[in-house]
Protein backbone atom coordinates (compact mmCIF):
# COMPACT_ATOMS: atom_id res chain seq x y z
CA UNK A 1 0.00 0.00 0.00
CA UNK A 2 1.34 3.63 -0.32
CA UNK A 3 2.39 5.35 2.80
CA UNK A 4 -0.02 7.55 3.80
CA UNK A 5 0.76 10.30 6.19
CA UNK A 6 -0.82 13.92 7.39
CA UNK A 7 1.33 16.68 8.08
CA UNK A 8 0.15 20.28 9.84
CA UNK A 9 0.88 23.58 9.15
CA UNK A 10 0.38 24.86 12.51
CA UNK A 11 0.59 28.37 11.75
CA UNK A 12 -1.73 28.81 8.74
CA UNK A 13 -3.97 25.77 9.94
CA UNK A 14 -3.14 24.22 6.66
CA UNK A 15 -2.97 20.21 6.54
CA UNK A 16 -0.88 18.18 3.66
CA UNK A 17 -1.83 14.89 3.12
CA UNK A 18 1.11 12.86 2.03
CA UNK A 19 0.29 9.70 -0.38
CA UNK A 20 3.89 8.31 -1.46
CA UNK A 21 5.37 4.82 -2.24
CA UNK A 22 6.40 2.85 0.94
CA UNK A 23 9.53 1.98 -0.32
CA UNK A 24 9.52 -1.46 2.03
CA UNK A 25 7.03 -2.81 -0.65
CA UNK A 26 8.45 -1.84 -3.33
CA UNK A 27 11.44 -2.26 -3.24
CA UNK A 28 12.52 -1.24 -7.26
CA UNK A 29 11.30 2.42 -5.98
CA UNK A 30 14.51 2.75 -3.91
CA UNK A 31 16.35 2.89 -6.93
CA UNK A 32 14.57 6.57 -8.26
CA UNK A 33 12.08 7.51 -5.52
CA UNK A 34 13.02 9.09 -2.33
CA UNK A 35 12.09 7.48 0.79
CA UNK A 36 8.78 8.34 3.08
CA UNK A 37 11.06 9.85 5.63
CA UNK A 38 13.15 11.86 2.94
CA UNK A 39 9.92 13.47 1.71
CA UNK A 40 8.54 14.43 5.13
CA UNK A 41 11.96 15.78 6.23
CA UNK A 42 11.80 18.22 3.02
CA UNK A 43 8.56 19.20 3.79
CA UNK A 44 9.38 20.05 7.16
CA UNK A 45 12.01 22.10 6.20
CA UNK A 46 10.39 23.91 3.45
CA UNK A 47 7.44 24.78 5.52
CA UNK A 48 9.15 26.60 8.61
CA UNK A 49 5.96 26.32 11.01
CA UNK A 50 5.53 22.70 10.22
CA UNK A 51 4.58 20.24 12.83
CA UNK A 52 3.72 17.02 12.68
CA UNK A 53 0.16 16.08 14.31
CA UNK A 54 -1.54 12.58 14.67
CA UNK A 55 -4.57 12.09 12.36
CA UNK A 56 -5.14 8.52 13.14
CA UNK A 57 -2.83 6.80 11.11
CA UNK A 58 -0.37 5.84 8.91
CA UNK A 59 -0.69 3.09 6.40
CA UNK A 60 1.28 1.40 4.06
CA UNK A 61 0.17 0.99 0.54
CA UNK A 62 1.89 0.33 -2.82
CA UNK A 63 -0.23 -0.65 -5.38
CA UNK A 64 -2.14 2.21 -5.99
CA UNK A 65 -5.12 0.98 -7.65
CA UNK A 66 -5.48 -2.11 -5.63
CA UNK A 67 -5.35 0.11 -2.04
CA UNK A 68 -7.88 2.71 -3.25
CA UNK A 69 -10.66 1.95 -1.10
CA UNK A 70 -7.87 2.25 1.84
CA UNK A 71 -6.52 6.18 0.53
CA UNK A 72 -10.10 7.09 -0.18
CA UNK A 73 -11.05 6.07 3.89
CA UNK A 74 -8.14 7.77 4.82
CA UNK A 75 -8.32 11.16 2.91
CA UNK A 76 -12.68 11.33 4.60
CA UNK A 77 -11.42 10.70 7.95
CA UNK A 78 -8.56 13.77 7.60
CA UNK A 79 -11.52 16.01 6.54
CA UNK A 80 -13.87 14.66 9.02
CA UNK A 81 -11.42 15.60 11.94
CA UNK A 82 -10.26 18.95 10.20
CA UNK A 83 -13.43 20.30 8.46
CA UNK A 84 -11.35 22.04 5.97
CA UNK A 85 -13.11 24.71 3.98
CA UNK A 86 -10.65 24.52 0.95
CA UNK A 87 -9.25 21.61 -0.21
CA UNK A 88 -6.81 21.20 -3.45
CA UNK A 89 -5.99 18.40 -5.30
CA UNK A 90 -3.84 17.07 -7.89
CA UNK A 91 -4.50 16.98 -11.21
CA UNK A 92 -4.59 13.19 -12.42
CA UNK A 93 -1.55 13.39 -14.65
CA UNK A 94 0.26 10.10 -16.53
CA UNK A 95 1.17 9.39 -12.76
CA UNK A 96 -0.42 6.52 -11.52
CA UNK A 97 -0.05 7.64 -8.24
CA UNK A 98 -1.59 11.13 -9.07
CA UNK A 99 -4.48 9.10 -10.95
CA UNK A 100 -5.52 7.02 -8.01
CA UNK A 101 -5.26 10.09 -5.57
CA UNK A 102 -7.26 12.06 -7.75
CA UNK A 103 -9.96 9.56 -8.03
CA UNK A 104 -10.15 9.26 -4.28
CA UNK A 105 -10.44 12.60 -3.72
CA UNK A 106 -13.68 12.83 -6.47
CA UNK A 107 -15.09 10.07 -4.13
CA UNK A 108 -13.82 11.52 -0.56
CA UNK A 109 -15.20 15.04 -1.80
CA UNK A 110 -18.37 14.33 -3.25
CA UNK A 111 -21.81 15.81 -1.97
CA UNK A 112 -22.66 13.71 1.21
CA UNK A 113 -25.22 13.43 3.80
CA UNK A 114 -23.26 12.31 6.35
CA UNK A 115 -19.63 13.41 5.40
CA UNK A 116 -18.20 17.06 6.09
CA UNK A 117 -19.00 19.08 3.11
CA UNK A 118 -15.71 20.99 1.69
CA UNK A 119 -17.62 24.01 -0.27
CA UNK A 120 -14.65 25.11 -2.07
CA UNK A 121 -12.36 22.26 -4.19
CA UNK A 122 -9.44 22.90 -6.45
CA UNK A 123 -7.26 20.76 -8.74
CA UNK A 124 -3.57 22.09 -9.17
CA UNK A 125 -1.12 22.20 -12.17
CA UNK A 126 2.38 20.73 -11.77
CA UNK A 127 4.66 22.05 -14.25
CA UNK A 128 5.87 18.69 -15.57
CA UNK A 129 2.07 17.86 -16.57
CA UNK A 130 2.34 20.54 -19.19
CA UNK A 131 5.41 18.35 -20.91
CA UNK A 132 3.39 15.40 -21.88
CA UNK A 133 0.20 13.51 -22.15
CA UNK A 134 -3.66 14.80 -22.57
CA UNK A 135 -3.55 15.91 -18.78
CA UNK A 136 -2.77 19.70 -19.44
CA UNK A 137 -5.55 21.60 -16.98
CA UNK A 138 -7.59 24.42 -17.91
CA UNK A 139 -7.01 27.30 -15.43
CA UNK A 140 -9.95 29.37 -14.19
CA UNK A 141 -8.59 30.36 -11.05
CA UNK A 142 -5.15 32.04 -10.55
CA UNK A 143 -3.15 33.20 -7.67
CA UNK A 144 -0.59 35.20 -7.09
CA UNK A 145 2.86 34.25 -6.24
CA UNK A 146 6.19 34.97 -4.41
CA UNK A 147 8.11 32.94 -6.90
CA UNK A 148 11.71 34.11 -4.77
CA UNK A 149 9.82 32.28 -1.85
CA UNK A 150 8.34 29.35 -3.65
CA UNK A 151 12.02 28.85 -5.51
CA UNK A 152 13.45 29.22 -1.74
CA UNK A 153 11.30 26.44 -0.14
CA UNK A 154 11.38 24.04 -3.48
CA UNK A 155 15.23 24.40 -3.73
CA UNK A 156 15.24 22.55 0.32
CA UNK A 157 13.05 19.61 -1.26
CA UNK A 158 16.32 17.91 -2.84
CA UNK A 159 14.95 14.74 -3.86
CA UNK A 160 12.12 16.39 -6.46
CA UNK A 161 14.66 18.77 -7.69
CA UNK A 162 15.70 17.38 -11.03
CA UNK A 163 16.90 18.72 -14.64
CA UNK A 164 13.88 18.60 -16.13
CA UNK A 165 11.55 20.49 -13.69
CA UNK A 166 14.70 22.66 -12.17
CA UNK A 167 13.99 26.21 -10.26
CA UNK A 168 14.69 27.90 -13.62
CA UNK A 169 11.73 26.07 -15.08
CA UNK A 170 9.42 26.64 -12.29
CA UNK A 171 9.98 30.14 -12.58
CA UNK A 172 9.52 30.01 -16.03
CA UNK A 173 5.76 28.54 -15.59
CA UNK A 174 5.20 30.95 -13.12
CA UNK A 175 5.46 33.75 -15.47
CA UNK A 176 4.10 31.89 -18.25
CA UNK A 177 0.79 31.38 -16.08
CA UNK A 178 0.93 34.60 -15.16
CA UNK A 179 0.79 36.18 -18.69
CA UNK A 180 -2.50 34.43 -18.52
CA UNK A 181 -4.04 37.00 -15.98
CA UNK A 182 -2.15 39.89 -15.76
CA UNK A 183 0.54 38.59 -12.85
CA UNK A 184 4.52 38.88 -13.00
CA UNK A 185 4.01 35.25 -11.51
CA UNK A 186 1.16 33.11 -10.57
CA UNK A 187 -0.31 29.42 -9.85
CA UNK A 188 -3.17 28.56 -11.75
CA UNK A 189 -6.02 25.84 -10.35
CA UNK A 190 -8.81 24.28 -11.85
CA UNK A 191 -11.88 25.01 -9.86
CA UNK A 192 -14.05 21.97 -9.01
CA UNK A 193 -16.14 23.35 -6.95
CA UNK A 194 -16.81 26.59 -5.21
CA UNK A 195 -19.76 26.92 -2.95
CA UNK A 196 -20.58 30.30 -1.46
CA UNK A 197 -23.09 30.28 1.98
Amino acid sequence: MPYLDVIHLSQKENYIIIISTNEEECPEDKKHRPSKDVIKRELMDAYDSLTPTDMGGKKKVNRYYEHKYDIIKFIEDVIEKTKPNTILIPNPSYNQDHQTVYEACMVALRPHDINHYVPIVLMYEVYDYTNWGENQMEMNYFKEVDIKAKIRAYRKMKSQVRSYRSPTDLKRWAETVGKKCKLKYAEGFRVLRWTEY
